[in-house]
């Protein structure tokens, strides 16, 4: 994971934004959050903090489970051509909850909660029909 624009896809939003500020340097975190919908002014402030002049470099973070395609293309001109030192990180639940246009400016990264192998006991080089037939 890296801090630069980007769409990522996670099924929870809060340990998202938890590892991007494990990684966080000197960059300056403007995160507007919305868990059930994106709303216009959700947008309005997020464009009106790009246009913030400040020599650090800001992320901008945009996270909601939904994003309507009303305030996704509000925000794809400054997706498009975000102004100087600002990067956009949208994070939502649902790849396909987001417009094409925004998918084609962004790339995207998905980050799946991993599952714990779990042992089996089971020893596949020797396995037979009893062994499976005892298992199950």
């Amino acid at each position: 994971m890296r801090l630069h624009s980007q769409l990522l896809i996670t099924s929870n939003i809060d340990i998202a934004i938890k590892k991007l500020e494990e990684i966080r340097e000197n960059e300056e975190f403007i995160k507007i959050v919305n868990y059930d919908n994106f709303l216009v002014e959700d947008a309005k402030l997020a464009i009106e903090k790009a246009y913030i002049t400040s020599e650090n470099r800001a992320i901008i973070i945009l996270a909601s489970n939904h994003f309507s395609d009303i305030v996704q293309n509000r925000l794809l001109k400054i997706i498009e051509e975000p102004p100087p030192n600002k990067e956009f990180i949208i994070i939502t639940t649902s790849k396909s909850s987001i417009l094409p246009t925004i998918k084609s400016r962004l790339p995207i990264y998905s980050l799946k909660n991993r599952l714990e192998d779990e042992d089996l006991e089971l020893d596949f080089k020797n396995l037979n029909l009893e062994m499976v037939y005892n298992f199950l």
